[in-house]
């Protein structure tokens, strides 16, 4: 629960401004820039996961065949 309120208080909304380095980003917006990469990356884990735990009548149901879903879950978590 402390993280994901963490998580969203570092939103580019609510940030306060801070020291800028040479290319223009705070810290803060990288360290929130970061940490949406990684839960994005987390959640592309989880989905993937999710496919390969469907039988071949639900993928038939959603479109998807099965070298549908290990082409896709070959990709590693951080590529859409």
């Amino acid at each position: 629960m402390l993280r994901n309120f963490a998580l969203r208080a570092l939103t580019a909304e609510n940030m306060p401004a801070g020291r800028h380095s040479g290319h223009g980003y705070s810290l803060m917006a990288r360290f929130a820039s970061g940490a949406a990469f990684v839960r994005h990356s987390l959640e592309r884990r989880r989905q993937r996961q999710a496919l390969l735990e469907l039988d071949r009548r639900l993928l038939r149901d959603i479109g998807l065949t099965p070298a549908d879903v290990q082409r896709e879950c070959a990709k590693p978590s951080w590529q859409p």
